[in-house]
């Protein structure tokens, strides 16, 4: 559930008496073209587009099945809520949300998974996750949500901490499976790593045998005594810039399964208890954890963590027998998919964490390497034929969120050439055939998987997903990993009836990176407890392990001839390109396909007996099916409150501001319509305003009205040339429109002013069409985006030529953006290159009065001179043909200088020099971490000319220190930006100082 924090963090600010903008959490959407059914039941409600009815009662009846013992642990099971399916995203995620209450599961399957089917592993991982709402959602936070809805349910949700949400469900997963998530060799592979490096101190003991004199010495000096104290211990759960940190779902998995075997019982059911009965304390799982157990986090960290280093010491020492390559790294590096192009050279994608991905070609004599392309975020590995790279990339639809693709990419090496093929959206693991033809494998939307090839077409049941495919040149067939309820095995295409046969039978061995050539197969196993290259021959059907690591080797692809192979190899450094050579004295037999637990300690196990794997269902049986009718489903109104509030943050042009009142807040199961209504008790006045919003198009509406809250406007003219019988009347010197009745630059009474007619209250209404439109989605992200806004207000508007007051005033805002950017690493906070160009224009169509503003934006992002230095350069032009009335609106103003000036031509510059300062990885525990300090030099500049023609300059310059940090143990996507502001404009006295905070919502 990788969007989970977001929510919890609104709840948990929801708890202080600050305010925060923000939007309540949507997946994204789907296009109003997908027809949608649904399956009631006394537990669930299941939503799912038509094409997916057989699927979509599997799922109903695996968390039927699952839901007497998916509870296991907590005193309540898990909650009635809807559950809606999208099928048309390759992404394959889930998330349980609050405000809405819903599970979204994203159900095409995992490309890279275990050997557990994808609807069997998110019913297990997400219905657990309902369990723990539905265990916190009690007692006092119970009785909130009736005060404020489902807000006060999210509130709830901040009472088990995020990683021990995510690492109880990749229990559940493990438990309730017969090898599952948490059983994967690579699921530790880090820790292992880490674990593995040890201290200069720990290495004059290596029995571990430690005085108190020493251990007092060490602490003094600094040094770790244990190879956990190496860093803060909120760096294990809340990530780092610095050094790569495995992320909260694996922490929290460790943990939970420690403190489930030490004490005999789900302990976090007493802190679910604890918190939902006590939120006010805020800091409900420290005194939980205290007063029932007398322990608390960073202890079990500490045992868990301990215990893990003390059996991983146990084991048999290993060594690699492979050659690790020593290729150029900068930081924790990830090679994949690495392929032979000739008999000393490898292509391979790499990343890290200062680079994104990118194709790059390796000598495998010296190491040297250059790059040859960057990638866009790949989705399955790389083949190679002919000199001629293929891989497909995840690439989003041009219009919705929810519609993401698997584009197949192609590279050749000779020319350089390379882009997509157009048409081939829904790829998976090309092959070259011979005579230049594709294979590939395609996923339908109906949940069923096609493998194409020349003159070939095999639809595989909707029981089996595809995992890999590979051309054999000896045996002229096409094989694949298949992944079915008995775990993963190998076909291979055919002629038999059902188009396909068994050559490796299944078993719950995950297999993966599929290779062939020479009448053999190459491919990744865990079988032995590791994972490591394999090989099957064929000719003699017997299968072997090539490799043996300390930690584990992986991608296996053969070199001309067969002779030898390229691997990756893990080293605490990261996933290094490796060789080794193919003998038949240095192969193991596999005799025994399923998995060994070697890497895994002994821990206390659920007491049910259950395995979800076993569990078989019959999709033909009668299930009522009824449609889904999206109009009457558009409003739900899931929170609401006795306050009067915008949980977007703004209402109009005014900050957010909490008042007594009630709010109605409503969002659709299908995330397509948000609608917002409240009534305030403001010190201007009673405020009824309300806002919907539509995406369920290809042009997102949106509708906003606002009635009081204060009396409408009144203004008087910018520029007035002549008015008629009045001599005293002389040109505005001031820059922009003042509200009456305070006038400035007006030299003459204002009694000569006719009377103000009396104030009604303040109205507005405003529509808005936009389309986001996603030109490119690769290395580069490419966006044009067409914004068009009307909005009316009931203002009075002072006519100087009849000398009275015009009714109402309208605001058009035309606006045509262009953005590229580069796709950013881990250590980036701005990309490395980028551009932007925006047209727009602000003008008044019913009221010949007004100016016209026509202005044009760019910006452009550079690298500076060092790594993760960035550069950004703006500048705007615009010009405002005069008018009586005229606009203010400017872009690129230097920051902190007075505002107040609506001109008639302006330019605008702006420089930004921004770097990383430090990376602390340290600060009060459990409260704030600090993973990285910022600095942004800052210098603007703009001249402007006036409706009367005189130039003014205004400048500005300073800094601002950014400080990136996680709050309360959050998990790494959930790092928030605090930044403090010093700027010394040009047109005031003295300096403009700010705060800045920037939450991921």
């Amino acid at each position: 559930m990788r969007a989970l924090w977001r929510n919890v963090i609104l709840g948990t600010l929801l708890l202080g008496p600050c305010s925060v903008v923000a939007q309540y959490y949507d997946l994204g959407q789907s296009p109003a073209s997908i027809r949608w059914k649904q399956i009631r039941t006394s537990w669930n409600r299941l939503v799912f587009p038509e094409n997916y009815q057989g699927q979509a009662i599997r799922l109903m009846k695996y968390l039927d099945t699952i839901r007497p013992i998916i509870g296991y642990g907590f005193r309540y099971g898990p909650m009635r809520m809807p559950v809606v399916m999208h099928t048309q995203n390759f992404s394959s995620n889930g998330l349980v949300m609050w405000a809405p209450k819903r599970m979204e599961l994203i159900v095409p399957p995992n490309i890279e998974t275990f050997a557990e089917p994808w609807l069997k592993q998110l019913a297990t991982h997400e219905y657990r996750h309902s369990v723990q709402f539905n265990n916190t959602n009690r007692h006092f936070i119970r009785g909130l949500s009736y005060v404020i809805g489902q807000q006060g349910s999210l509130i709830g949700a901040a009472l088990l901490p995020l990683w021990l949400m995510e690492g109880d469900a990749v229990m559940a997963e493990t438990e309730l499976a017969s090898f599952g998530r948490g059983l994967q060799p690579s699921f530790s592979i880090d820790y292992r790593g880490l674990a593995g490096e040890k201290s200069d101190f720990l290495r004059e003991h290596p029995d571990g045998k430690i005085t108190g004199r020493e251990y007092r010495r060490a602490v003094a000096e600094g040094l770790p005594v244990n190879r956990w104290d190496r860093f803060a211990i909120d760096k294990w759960f809340c990530g780092s810039y610095k050094d790569y940190i495995p992320d909260h779902y694996h922490v929290g998995y460790q943990i939970a399964t420690y403190s489930f075997t030490r004490y005999g019982e789900n302990i976090w059911d007493k802190v679910a208890d604890y918190g939902s009965r006590y939120p006010f304390l805020i800091f409900t799982t420290k005194i939980a954890l205290h007063r029932n157990y007398r322990t608390s986090t960073n202890k079990l960290f500490r045992a868990a963590f301990d215990d893990l280093e003390r059996f991983w010491d146990s084991l048999p020492s290993r060594q690699d027998n492979t050659r690790i390559i020593a290729t150029p790294r900068t930081s924790f590096t990830t090679y994949s998919s690495p392929i032979p192009s000739a008999p000393h050279t490898l292509v391979a994608l790499k990343s890290d964490l200062d680079r994104y991905s990118r194709i790059v070609e390796i000598d495998t004599r010296t190491g040297t390497e250059r790059t040859i392309r960057h990638t866009g975020v790949v989705s399955t590995p790389l083949t190679m034929s002919r000199g001629r790279l293929l891989w497909t990339e995840y690439r989003p639809s041009t219009l919705w969120d929810q519609r993401v693709n698997s584009q197949l990419c192609y590279l050749d090496l000779a020319t350089g050439k390379s882009g997509v093929v157009r048409g081939e959206r829904r790829v998976l693991f090309p092959v070259s055939l011979p005579g230049g033809e594709v294979a590939r494998v395609e996923y339908n939307y109906d949940g069923t998987y096609t493998i194409r090839g020349k003159k070939l077409a095999c639809r595989l049941p909707d029981t089996i997903s595809v995992h890999g495919l590979a051309w054999d040149d000896a045996t002229a067939r096409l094989y694949f990993i298949g992944l079915s309820d008995g775990g993963m095995w190998i076909g291979s295409v055919d002629d038999s009836a059902e188009g396909f046969s068994v050559v490796k039978s299944p078993a719950y061995s995950t297999l993966s990176n599929l290779r062939a050539a020479g009448g053999k197969l190459y491919f990744g196993s865990i079988q032995s407890g590791r994972d490591e290259a394999h090989l099957y021959d064929l000719v003699t059907n017997r299968e072997y392990r090539i490799t043996s690591s300390r930690y584990g080797s992986f991608s296996p692809a053969p070199f001309p001839g067969g002779g030898s192979v390229a691997t990756t190899t893990y080293t605490p450094q990261g996933y290094l390109v490796a060789t080794r050579t193919v003998r038949a004295d240095s192969l193991v037999r596999v005799e025994d396909p399923r998995p060994r637990s070697v890497v895994n300690p002994s821990r206390r196990h659920w007491e049910v007996d259950f395995d979800i794997d076993s569990v078989q269902v019959d999709t033909t049986s009668g299930v009522e099916i009824r449609r889904f009718r999206k109009a009457a489903n558009m409003f739900n109104v899931h929170s609401w409150a006795p306050l009067g509030f915008d949980p977007d943050g703004v209402v109009g042009e005014q900050s957010l501001n909490i008042h007594l009142g009630a709010s109605l807040i409503s969002q659709s199961l299908l995330n397509s319509t948000f609608a917002h209504l409240m009534y305030a008790w403001t010190e201007k006045g009673s405020l009824l305003a309300g806002r919907i919003r539509y995406y369920g198009l290809a042009p997102k509406i949106e509708v906003e009205a606002h009635y009081g809250g204060g009396d409408q406007l009144a203004y008087l003219p910018t520029v007035i040339t002549s008015v008629p019988g009045d001599p005293d009347t002389s040109p505005d010197n001031s820059s922009g429109s003042e509200q009456i009745p305070t006038p400035p630059g007006i030299h003459r009474p204002s009694a000569v002013l006719p009377t103000v007619p009396a104030l009604k209250d303040y109205f507005d209404v405003s529509l808005r069409l936009f389309m986001p439109i996603l030109l490119d989605a690769g290395y580069h992200v490419r966006y044009l985006t067409p914004d068009v806004e009307l909005s009316h207000n009931n203002a009075l508007l002072y006519d100087p030529i009849g000398k009275d007051y015009d009714h109402g005033m309208q605001k058009l805002s035309v606006s045509l953006q262009y953005i590229d950017n580069v796709r950013m690493a881990h250590r980036d906070f701005l990309p490395r290159w980028g551009y932007a160009v925006r047209l727009s224009s602000v003008s008044d169509p019913f009221n010949k009065n007004f100016g016209k503003l026509w202005s044009a934006y760019v910006r452009g992002y550079l690298p500076g001179v060092a790594l993760h230095h960035s550069l950004r350069l703006r500048a705007a032009y615009q010009y405002q043909h005069a008018g009586i009335y005229n606009y203010r609106q400017k872009e690129v103003y230097p920051r902190g200088a007075n505002y107040d000036i609506a001109p008639r031509r302006y330019l605008g510059t702006s420089i930004d020099y921004q770097f990383p300062l430090c990376y602390p990885d340290g600060g009060i525990s459990s409260i704030v971490y600090f993973k990285r300090i910022r600095l942004n030099l800052i210098g603007d500049y703009a001249r402007y000319q006036n409706h009367q023609g005189r130039m003014g300059n205004v400048y500005s310059y300073g800094g601002e220190l950014i400080f990136d940090l996680n709050l309360l143990r959050t998990p790494s996507p959930a790092t928030t930006a605090f930044g403090l502001s010093l700027y010394k404009p040009s047109d005031r006295k003295g300096c403009v100082f700010g705060v800045n905070l920037a939450i991921p919502l």
